[in-house]
């Protein structure tokens, strides 16, 4: 089975200064810890010391990206983090084009002999669109663990997956404030978080059924009071967002623009 290829090419200098320029003038440390946990689940911390500026903080995520061959990943991770910001949108649209070489190239193992004197015939990498989570809002929502249901919202994320039967995939939506910082689980609430503790809604990992799955047809419901926000009896609306996110074999293959909504409660 294939999972999602990562893309080891180096940055060109130009590149590299630019995405630098970009970060440098766009976070602060605070912020690309938040980036870290939420869009790479990674802990910043584990990779640079506390004690440096934000310059060598910058520099050292940009070269662990190229390292690790997740510059596509950082790219989509800082346009989520800060939406409209034209360094960040300059910087990283050119580097999503990498995406079509990341998840629809044709990969090939090492040569190896399978009778015919050839090499390993070529596999597609699965391939993925993600479009704006759709919320319902308003509806009773039941809890996956025999708590009471409560008012809430449907929420589903229209898109297909390609090219992945018989590979893992799991569906996530997490939510968050209009500028960006995520909201966090209650620490009583083990159902609707991610890894990271974030508050999160998503399917169960499954095997793709086909070599194309249609990803609206997978509904999702959280009650208002899993979102973790201060009550105030209905006096006070909340301006939130909802980002979905597409993990095959546990790799994150697409994400979605943020779908702006909002919560009395």
């Amino acid at each position: 089975m294939t999972q999602p290829q990562r893309d080891y090419r180096q940055l060109t200098a130009a590149e590299r200064k630019q995405l630098y320029t970009a970060f440098s003038r766009t976070f602060d440390r605070q912020t690309l810890e938040v980036l870290f946990l939420t869009e790479l689940n990674e802990n910043l911390d584990m990779l640079v010391d506390q004690s440096v500026g934000l310059s060598q903080v910058v520099l050292e995520v940009i070269l662990w990206a190229e390292r690790e061959g997740r510059v596509v990943e950082l790219a989509y991770a800082a346009k989520q983090q800060a939406p409209g910001n034209p360094l960040i949108l300059q910087a990283c649209t050119a580097l999503e084009s990498r995406v079509t070489l990341v998840t629809d190239e044709v990969t090939t193992g090492p040569e190896e002999d399978f009778g015919g004197g050839g090499s390993r015939p070529p596999v597609f990498a699965p391939a993925a669109t993600l479009g704006m989570p759709v919320i319902v809002p308003n509806v009773m929502a039941l809890h996956p663990r025999g708590l009471p249901p409560g008012l809430g919202m449907n929420v589903a994320v229209p898109g297909t997956l390609q090219r992945a039967q018989g590979l893992s995939f799991q569906l996530v939506v997490r939510f968050g404030f209009l500028n960006g910082q995520m909201l966090m689980a209650a620490p009583q609430e083990m159902a609707f978080r991610d890894a990271t503790g974030c508050c999160a809604v998503g399917t169960m990992p499954a095997a793709a059924p086909s070599d194309a799955v249609d990803l609206s047809a997978l509904a999702m419901a959280i009650p208002y009071y899993a979102l973790n926000l201060a009550p105030t009896n209905g006096m006070m609306t909340y301006p939130l967002s909802a980002l979905g996110t597409l993990y095959v074999n546990n790799v994150l293959l697409a994400q979605s623009a943020s779908t702006p909504f909002s919560v009395r409660w």
